[in-house]
Parts: structure tokens; sequence; C-alpha cells
């Protein structure tokens, strides 16, 4: 696999995490109350990604959805989302 080869499925498993927490739900304002402990959890994993070091995945919990990316076990980047 090329380096060009790479990068094109990184940016794609990139952009499936998001379309994934985003397909068929209005996004909406983040409810900062909501524990993002109690959604971003392994009983709620919905999808998962390896590219390159990083795992992208995707929960989904009641009105919640949760995407994380990590690297090194260490969560580089969380988000939630609330369904309308």
């Amino acid at each position: 696999m090329t380096q060009n080869d790479r990068s094109c499925t990184f940016w794609r498993a990139t952009a499936l995490g998001f379309l994934l927490l985003t397909a068929a739900v209005r996004v909406s304002a983040q409810d900062t109350t909501k524990n993002p402990a109690a959604v971003c959890k392994n009983e709620n994993q919905h999808e998962v990604a390896f590219v390159k070091g990083y795992t992208f995945k995707t929960y989904v919990a009641d009105e919640w959805a949760c995407f994380q990316m990590i690297r090194e076990g260490n969560v580089n980047l969380r988000r939630m989302i609330d369904f309308p």
C-alpha cells in the first residue's frame, strides 16, 4: 500500500466516522450535563475503524451518539450529539 493509499484510507475512515454520527439525525447543541462516559462505553459500541495507529469508534445509546478518535490508548477527540 502506497503512502497516498494510506492517506486516502485515513480520510475515508474519518469521514465515515462523522457520517455515522450525523446520518439521519439533525445535529443539535451539545448538552454538557450529559455524562459522555455513560454513552461512550463498550456496551453501546456501534462501529470501529482502525487507520494508521488511530482507532475510530462510534457509540449509540438512548437518544445520544458518541464519536471517539483514539491513539495509543488516549482519547484525542470525543464528540457527542443528541437525536432530535
